[in-house]
């Protein structure tokens, strides 16, 4: 989402993107909320330059617009984390 990675959206659409089957261990848990803090990580960065934050990522949209996206969508889906393990 941050870098706009074309081949990765198409992967994404086909859903391949996402674990096929169900983790079974620890050790896979651990890799895959890793994978997510980089991608989180990488998303920051962005956010130390209003230079970067300003710059458009469509017609009238910029990185700051798509941030904040990413940030409504985690905060979306940690709900829905949150919900499950109650």
């Amino acid at each position: 989402m941050v870098f706009r990675d074309e081949e990765l959206y198409e992967l994404w659409c086909k859903g391949e993107t996402y674990p096929t089957q169900p983790l079974t261990t620890e050790q896979e848990w651990r890799e895959l909320v890793g994978k997510f803090f980089d991608g989180l990580q990488e998303a920051l960065e962005w956010t130390r330059s209003p230079e970067r934050l300003a710059l458009e990522t469509d017609p009238g949209i910029t990185m700051a617009d798509n941030l904040v996206g990413l940030a409504i969508h985690n905060a979306y889906y940690f709900g829905k984390i949150v919900a499950i393990r109650q």
